[in-house]
């Protein structure tokens, strides 16, 4: 591309309402824009693995000693944090 920070020729923009939810393959060529409005932007990123594989952050070192006391057995096998 002529400009690497201008638009994509393919690109498809995915718009919403304040309480859109937007599920798509990360292996997809993705990406982000400004937030041009005074309200936050909100953003949950999921990532899932198979049980064997490193995940994407490592859960137990941002764990809180509080929030693990919180989830019961099977929300830390789930998580992988057990």
């Amino acid at each position: 591309m002529a400009d690497p920070l201008g638009p994509h020729p393919d690109e498809i923009r995915v718009l919403g309402r304040s309480d859109t939810v937007v599920i798509f393959n990360s292996h997809a060529w993705h990406g982000g824009t400004r937030n041009n409005t005074a309200q936050p932007r909100r953003a949950l990123h999921s990532y899932f693995c198979r049980r064997g594989l490193q995940q994407q952050l490592d859960q137990r070192a941002f764990l809180r000693p509080g929030t693990l006391a919180r989830l019961s057995p099977a929300a830390q096998y789930i998580l992988g944090v057990s």
